[in-house]
């Protein structure tokens, strides 16, 4: 029997595994169609999951994580601040579609629209 778990329950073990640097933890919560839109760049499936967080988690080594989170029905918006290897994150954001494919099968990570970083309004790269 399949356990289906509540859109928290997906971003509770997302954010674990993020803090772990588990970068398999992290992909498993995407579905092998998620598509995100990481400043201006389309990325597919878990292997493109896999490209984003794999820089992500380069660009911020061992980062201490602030989340500000909403959830409304299968959608969560994500406010995220990140510190590590002498950089910081002030101003990402993330909007998250949690959906099933299949009746009783376990909601995923489906949909990351975008992801901001460094403090402004653009897409300017990490600050150091």
């Amino acid at each position: 029997m399949t356990t289906t778990r509540t859109p928290e329950e997906v971003f509770a073990h997302h954010g674990q595994t993020l803090g772990a640097e588990d970068l398999e933890g992290i992909i498993s919560d995407y579905a092998d169609d998620a598509i995100l839109i990481v400043q201006k760049q389309v990325y597919r499936g878990k292997d493109g999951a896999r490209q984003v967080f794999t820089q992500l988690l380069s660009d911020v080594p061992q980062a201490q994580w602030e989340l500000e989170t909403a959830f409304a029905d299968d959608v969560l918006y994500l406010g995220w601040k990140a510190t590590g290897g002498g950089r910081k994150v002030e101003n990402g954001r993330h909007v998250h579609l949690l959906r099933r494919h299949d009746p009783g099968a376990d909601r995923r990570l489906h949909r990351p629209t975008r992801l901001r970083f460094a403090a402004g309004s653009g897409d300017e790269p990490l600050t150091r």
